[in-house]
């Protein structure tokens, strides 16, 4: 769905002004754009084009291939880049008395379940009058998002790094899809992983841990024990160096919040493909400076202790 916004204290009046803002239903919220927005393209001036994202429900602004993302549904592709089939949808009104409603569309009075039934977020999705922008679409407008991230599809790596992104994300998708299905599946996949765990533990040492003793060779299991063992012997030096990494943190989130914010970045616009890559900027920037705070904040390696002799030990 699409919903317009209007400045205007009844239908009457709202139709003969323009509105003010424009929202995009994406998964579980929407994209705002004002009416005179530059990335809202009009025909003729007065109809909003509406790029719907291919085998999904997500309305979006552009031709360009979007990070969609839900609570309930996780991350995923949203691909709206052509070719493309131009619809212009026939208009129909509600009347406004709800029986007269109900008895010209049935459909509105309808409380159940669209589709299939399955468990959890696979169950079928339930009817407009169940959600918040049937009955208070103002309201729900309030929660609309400004922009939408699209996947960089060029630069050095090409269309085969965003392929194998979108493809991994199907492939896990699908695995969940599958286990959830079938509960007897999972309920062995996750006694698999339970045994494998075990069998991996039992087959390490975890003594001695000795985590002074730099230049000791160790197992996994003793480098995972000697390491709690050293946060829990100098508990006050590891907080201390944690304290240090909050005032990086602050830099790396106003540094990120400019960037995202900013009305133009050497010539990318906010949304569709330049908007991905301002996203992965983000992103590169808050890792480098998280990593530079982070080895910034190391204290000195200690001295080299002397191995002790196995009469001393």
């Amino acid at each position: 769905m699409i919903q317009l916004d209007f400045d205007a204290p009844d239908a009457e009046q709202a139709l003969e002004r323009t509105p003010t803002d424009v929202g995009y239903s994406q998964h579980e919220g929407a994209e705002r754009a004002a009416w005179g927005d530059e990335k809202l393209n009009r025909v003729d001036g007065t109809h909003p084009v509406v790029y719907v994202a291919e085998g999904s429900h997500a309305n979006f602004y552009d031709s360009a291939l979007f990070l969609g993302r839900s609570g309930a549904e996780g991350v995923g592709c949203d691909d709206t880049r052509g070719p493309h089939t131009q619809i212009r949808p026939v208009i129909r009104t509600i009347p406004g008395q709800e029986a007269a409603a109900r008895k010209a569309y049935p459909w509105i009075a309808f409380e159940g379940r669209l589709g299939e039934l399955q468990p959890a977020f696979f169950n079928g999705p339930t009817g407009p009058n169940m959600k918040l922008q049937w009955a208070q679409p103002i309201t729900w407008s309030e929660g609309w998002r400004d922009r939408s991230y699209g996947i960089p599809a060029g630069g050095l790596l090409g269309t085969a790094a965003t392929g194998s992104f979108c493809g991994a994300v199907a492939t896990g998708s699908n695995l969940i899809r599958r286990l959830a299905n079938n509960a007897t599946l999972t309920l062995g996949v996750l006694a698999a992983l339970v045994i494998l765990i075990a069998w991996l533990c039992s087959r390490t040492d975890w003594r001695p841990s000795a985590p002074l003793d730099l230049a000791r060779r160790r197992a996994w299991g003793q480098t995972v024990s000697a390491t709690w063992r050293m946060y829990f012997s100098r508990p006050l030096l590891f907080i201390a160096i944690g304290l240090v990494t909050i005032p990086v943190a602050v830099l790396v989130t106003l540094l990120q919040t400019g960037i995202v914010n900013a009305s133009s970045l050497l010539g990318l616009a906010p949304s569709g493909q330049d908007g991905g890559f301002r996203a992965w900027l983000v992103l590169a920037i808050g890792t480098i400076l998280s990593l530079l705070g982070s080895r910034s904040s190391r204290q000195p390696a200690p001295a080299r202790w002397p191995r002790s002799t196995p009469a001393a030990r």
